[in-house]
């Protein structure tokens, strides 16, 4: 076989495999489909969470903690420390939440610590409102394992607050800290 001849010999493979793997690959599903499934143990601090969040008891919310949690929902100051995360949970003009359902969409265990993400489905009341809300919240948490070996929660990060509205087509403009362009 000539030096062209090998040439297109090895394209034409290159292409049969290439075309195979394509017909044999799954498609990846988007990130708001995928399911993952978690530890018992940490499934179980949810289950616990679950139950203390839905009675409104603080009290059993203290060991799902880390002495030096940071609690980051979008919209509000970021809360440092177990003592001041239950004060802002027990605080009576926050929403409380009347239902949820919770989906982990990812989990990653590293060692002593784990990376779990996802979405939950929320319903929440503001005191002053007498209407429920239901809202979705896209959740991380930084699990932290105890000395004891529990799960505890050690940074969790949401966005529950609503996103501002999208500029109508043709009407965005840059924030005035920016340059505009000339």
């Amino acid at each position: 076989m000539n030096r062209r001849g090998t040439m297109h010999f090895a394209v034409g493979i290159l292409i049969v495999t290439l075309l195979s793997a394509v017909a044999g690959a799954q498609p990846t599903p988007p990130a708001s489909a995928r399911t993952a499934t978690l530890p018992p143990a940490i499934e179980a601090v949810h289950a616990r969470w679950a139950a203390a969040v839905l009675a409104s008891d603080t009290g059993a919310m203290g060991g799902m903690f880390t002495p030096d949690v940071e609690w980051r929902v979008a919209g509000s100051a970021d809360v440092v420390g177990r003592g001041a995360l239950l004060q802002w949970h027990a605080d009576p003009a926050r929403p409380r939440i009347t239902a949820f359902t919770r989906r982990t969409q990812e989990f990653v265990p590293m060692g002593d610590y784990a990376y779990e993400s996802g979405r939950t489905l929320m319903t929440r009341r503001v005191p002053s409102d007498t209407a429920d809300r239901q809202i979705t919240v896209r959740y991380t948490i930084l699990w932290k394992r105890a000395p004891d070996g529990t799960w505890q929660i050690h940074r969790y990060l949401d966005n529950t607050a609503p996103m501002p509205p999208r500029p109508r087509s043709g009407t965005a403009s840059l924030p005035r800290s920016h340059p505009q362009p000339g």
